[in-house]
């Protein structure tokens, strides 16, 4: 028992580099479908470290036979370019912009007003 080594730093390292691996997996093992929709919302969540709160995003893929959560991520604020930006990196990560045929999202908090530029998915 001398050579374990338990504290705080080495459980998040850990974490993360199970969490690296196990996210690897996913997207190496990922067989899409040939039409996709992507969905995706955020909200805002308190934090679990300090008395405050942040804005999150969530990014899920489906299709007839795919449903796949693709991203998770914290934003710094809820801005329609933020998530649009957020949204079109995690469909290139995951190399699905040629299979995306349609969107679906809260039109609530992202039709904010005019849009000022128009966002792209490459490919």
């Amino acid at each position: 028992m001398e050579d374990t080594n338990i504290n705080r730093k080495t459980v998040q390292n850990m974490r993360n580099s199970l969490s690296a691996g196990s996210a690897a997996k996913l997207k190496r093992d990922f067989n899409p479908d040939r039409v996709l929709t992507i969905h995706w919302d955020s909200k805002i969540v308190p934090t679990l470290v300090r008395r405050s709160t942040t804005d999150r995003l969530a990014i899920v893929v489906t299709g007839y036979t795919t449903n796949q959560l693709s991203a998770m991520t914290q934003i710094e604020k809820g801005s329609g370019k933020i998530i649009a930006e957020s949204v079109v990196q995690a469909a290139s990560d995951w190399d699905i912009t040629d299979y995306v045929k349609a969107m679906s999202y809260d039109t609530t908090s992202s039709n904010t007003g005019r849009p000022k530029e128009q966002i792209i998915l490459p490919g």
